[in-house]
């Protein structure tokens, strides 16, 4: 799990009041096989969230007609994403965030678990080229 902040939209052409970033901090969930990133509809119902549009939408779970939000996205890091597109789900599997690709490509996401402990990591920008397999080829050199 991943504490996740969600407010409402900020920056050109919306409400820029400190009132339109009031939000709250969810547990989220990293997804590299979900297109888009999804919010519970709990959030819908504490963020008082009004949608923009309606997308169909294809799980490994079934298919369903969702709701689609803006809204601004908080991560780790310091990392802050203005104005995000995200569809609702009513379950995320005990999550209320679903961080799917739409967030993940706009960084460097790795997974590590060295001794046995498992590490997520997420940059965005990204600042440098992470390559594992050259990494190793430098190594066994």
């Amino acid at each position: 799990m991943t504490p996740v902040g969600i407010s409402c939209p900020y920056g050109p052409g919306l409400d820029d009041s400190s009132s339109a970033r009031t939000g709250a901090v969810f547990d989220g969930v990293w997804d590299t096989g979900a297109t888009c990133s999804v919010v519970s509809s709990r959030i819908v119902d504490e963020l008082m969230l009004v949608p923009i549009d309606r997308s169909f939408v294809e799980t490994a779970s079934g298919a369903y007609d969702a709701s689609v939000y803006l809204v601004a996205v908080y991560l780790p890091g310091g990392i802050a994403i203005p104005a995000m597109r995200v569809l609702d789900s009513p379950s995320i599997g005990g999550a209320d965030v679903l961080i799917g690709m739409d967030i993940i490509g706009r960084g460097d996401f790795a997974v590590t678990s060295l001794a046995g402990r498992t590490c997520v990591s997420f940059e965005a920008p990204s600042t440098r080229r992470i390559d594992f397999a050259a990494d190793r080829s430098a190594a066994d050199r």
